[in-house]
């Protein structure tokens, strides 16, 4: 396992805050071949539950603006 820290913001308030989280090692590989490609049309999103403990990821493709 991999402790990883993060930068978080709440998309509806725009606020931010700080969390550690111990996390897969396969959350780590997906990120580093996500930067590894460049700009793509897609984002790489994190979620923490810390009620749970549980750290979940996913790749979503990014609608253009205009486009949607």
């Amino acid at each position: 396992m991999t402790r990883l820290s993060f930068e978080l913001v709440d998309p509806n308030s725009g606020e931010g805050a700080s969390a550690e989280a111990v996390v897969d090692p396969k959350l780590v590989e997906d990120l580093n071949f996500y930067r590894s490609q460049g700009p793509t049309s897609k984002a790489f999103l994190i979620w923490i539950d810390t009620v749970k403990g549980e750290v979940s990821w996913q790749l979503r493709k990014i609608r253009e603006f205009g486009l949607g």
